[in-house]
C-alpha cells in the first residue's frame, strides 16, 4: 500500500471502522512508514487531548434564545 492510499484510510483505521483485511494492510504499511506512523500518533495525541476537554456550559438564557430562534425558523 502506498502512503497516499494509506493516508486516505487512516481516520477509519484509527477509529476501527475498516474491514480487517484493509486494516491489516495499513498495519503492514505502518510497520515500514515512519511518516504514516507519525500521522496515527498525531491522531492519538489529538484524541487524548480532546478527551480531557470539559463540556461547555451554556446559560438558560442562551438556551431560551436558541430555542426561540429555532422555533421561528421552523
Amino acid at each position: 500500500m502506498r502512503c497516499e492510499e494509506a493516508r486516505n484510510l487512516l481516520s477509519g483505521y484509527f477509529d476501527g471502522e475498516l474491514p480487517s483485511e484493509v486494516a491489516a494492510s495499513i498495519t503492514e504499511h505502518l510497520s515500514g512508514c515512519a511518516d504514516c506512523r507519525q500521522d496515527v500518533k498525531s491522531m492519538q495525541e489529538l484524541s487524548d487531548l480532546a478527551s480531557h476537554l470539559s463540556e461547555p456550559s451554556l446559560s438558560d438564557t442562551l438556551w431560551d434564545k436558541l430555542a426561540t430562534k429555532l422555533d421561528s425558523t421552523g
